[in-house]
């Protein structure tokens, strides 16, 4: 580990901005996923049968959830949106 601060509220400040830095990054990519994922569906094949809810709110309500998990800390270990994608996916969240 490299201490690049001397005191501890400057070093809590520079790993605070690590971790923000990453958690947009994921974000970011977690947004790009569900897209992908969005565009690959047809709006005609996909239609939540017991609620009714169109493919448009469905990757909308899961992409706001996913991001506030990202922002509270749940995916800090992960390297990559499609990592956090799939757990999301296979119920795998760390």
């Amino acid at each position: 580990m490299i201490i690049l601060y001397r005191t501890k509220n400057s070093s809590y400040i520079f790993l605070y901005g690590v971790m923000k830095i990453d958690r947009e990054r994921l974000i970011a990519e977690v947004k790009r996923e569900y897209q992908r994922l969005y565009e690959a569906e047809t709006k005609d094949s996909f239609i939540d049968l017991t609620s009714g809810i169109s493919p448009d709110a469905y990757y909308e309500n899961l992409l706001d959830n996913v991001v506030k998990m990202i922002e509270q800390g749940y995916f800090d270990g992960y390297k990559s949106g499609k990592q956090v994608v799939e757990a999301v996916a296979n119920g795998r969240i760390r």
